[in-house]
């Protein structure tokens, strides 16, 4: 488990279960661990999340998201061979 601790309103992603475009941003329809909802966040919300979004990617998510993701500047890692760590956290 990541030795991050939550604060007040945070809680941690079990998973991306998929994402959409709003505009000019992208939001991720995300599983709560311990919460039978999902909510759709901003990346704003979930970019801290990097192990579970490198997972959706990995799974075959489609090439838009991949060059709106390097678009904001984030470290697209498909296919990686490296660990990734446990759980990662994101606001609700």
């Amino acid at each position: 488990m990541a030795s991050t601790k939550l604060t007040e309103g945070e809680a941690w992603v079990e998973r991306i279960m998929g994402q959409k475009r709003k505009g000019k941003n992208m939001l991720f329809r995300i599983k709560w661990e311990k919460d039978p909802t999902t909510t759709w966040e901003p990346f704003e919300n979930v970019q801290s999340a990097d192990a579970h979004i490198d997972d959706y990617l990995d799974n075959g998510r489609n090439q838009s998201l991949v060059e709106w993701l390097a678009g904001v500047g984030y470290n697209v890692n498909i296919k990686s061979t490296e660990p990734k760590p446990g759980l990662s956290y994101a606001q609700q």
